[in-house]
């Protein structure tokens, strides 16, 4: 299933849930005020149909923007947090081509690789979120993979940071849209960007890998590996 097709059949799946559009009540008056909100009064930011949009288009903004406003279910966060980290590393691979080369880096450090983030572990292992996971875990031993699952959670983490950072002004329009206290950098800072491997996620990686010849134990170390990362993400811990 592509990443279009199962946000098509959630975004069905949804509706179905809420019963569709809410229909305009007998003799009601036309002509309203110019304010887009669901039946039960969300406002059209709160809204699925919004978030979807936004995650089509900028996914590192939406996750975390949906994050912060609570907006949907928190089964449904979870779902299109997946769906975002999908499409944000598939947005970047298309571009790894033209990504330059790795560097050499000083242990536990990062810095931007093109549109990505490259982060390099204490061992020399290096991870860049515009990396091909599958063609990258080709050749690596289970320990490596563990190695690379870890930096690569690191990685994405930080270009969460950074996107957000980058969208400050946007996020900012919104808040000031609902009367609320605008983000500062330090905020962004504060928030955790730790982004856990949903089943989905792990999916198509492995496939990824399958079709790359790696073999099931080292995409399984990628895979604990990642879990650590987003662990020490969450405790703050430097890759």
């Amino acid at each position: 299933m592509t990443a279009s097709q199962f946000i098509r059949a959630l975004f069905e799946g949804s509706l179905r849930s809420q019963g569709g559009p809410g229909a305009r009540p007998t003799g009601q008056n036309p002509i309203e005020p110019v304010q887009v909100t669901a039946a039960s009064g969300t406002p059209w930011y709160r809204q699925l149909w919004f978030h979807l949009i936004l995650l089509l288009i900028f996914p590192y903004v939406q996750v975390p923007l949906m994050w912060f406003q609570k907006a949907l279910s928190k089964r449904l966060r979870v779902v299109l947090t997946g769906v975002g980290v999908l499409l944000t590393v598939f947005y970047l691979s298309s571009q790894s081509a033209n990504a330059p080369n790795s560097s050499s880096l000083s242990a536990g450090s990062a810095e931007p690789a093109g549109d990505g983030v490259r982060v390099t572990g204490p061992t020399g292992m290096t991870a860049d979120t515009s990396d091909s996971t599958g063609e990258k875990l080709k050749g690596l031993t289970v320990e490596q993979a563990r190695e690379y699952g870890r930096l690569s959670s690191h990685a994405l983490s930080k270009l969460g940071r950074r996107n957000s950072l980058n969208s400050l002004d946007s996020l900012n329009e919104l808040k000031r849209m609902k009367g609320e206290r605008e983000l500062t950098k330090d905020d962004i800072e504060r928030m955790n960007f730790a982004m856990p491997m949903v089943p989905e996620s792990r999916s198509i990686i492995s496939e990824e890998g399958a079709k790359a010849g790696v073999s099931v134990d080292v995409r399984n170390a990628f895979f604990d590996g990642w879990d650590t990362g987003v662990s020490e993400v969450r405790r703050g811990v430097p890759p």
